[in-house]
């Protein structure tokens, strides 16, 4: 994780984290709770070939106004190889799909959470420090 070092398996100890280093993202999603990596890892185990799973890793936030963070979520399907077709994707259609083993998907997944939360305090605080100026005759 960018701040520290981590356990992924201790739920307590990823929300801790989370609410300390993105508080004010923390407090907007207050209904959102990440996966718990030893629930990836059981979905990973029973998922059959070509069968598709998504994890959010973010539920999408209105900042302010028009602005708006997009979800983010990891799409899994088993290949025949026994390996996972992961695809990092945001409700704008951006694929960019790996192949990965299971354990990797649960460092991927949280590590995506934590972009798509850091991008989301960093918003939140640049609408503090430098308010939007709305104007309705903004361009006449």
């Amino acid at each position: 994780m960018i701040y520290r070092d981590l356990n992924l398996f201790s739920p307590n100890d990823v929300k801790r984290y989370f609410e300390e280093f993105y508080p004010q993202t923390c407090e907007k999603l207050s209904e959102f709770r990440l996966m718990d990596a030893k629930s990836i890892q059981e979905i990973g185990a029973i998922i059959k070939p070509y069968q598709q799973i998504t994890l959010h890793a973010f539920p999408g936030l209105q900042i302010s106004g028009n602005a708006y963070m997009f979800p983010r979520f990891l799409r899994l399907s088993l290949s025949e190889n026994g390996k996972f077709q992961v695809t990092r994707e945001k409700s704008t259609r951006e694929r960019l799909p790996s192949i990965i083993d299971l354990n990797d998907i649960v460092e991927y997944y949280f590590e995506l959470a934590e972009s798509s939360f850091l991008n989301a305090e960093m918003e939140l605080n640049w609408i503090k420090k430098f308010p939007p100026f709305i104007s309705r005759s903004w361009g006449r």
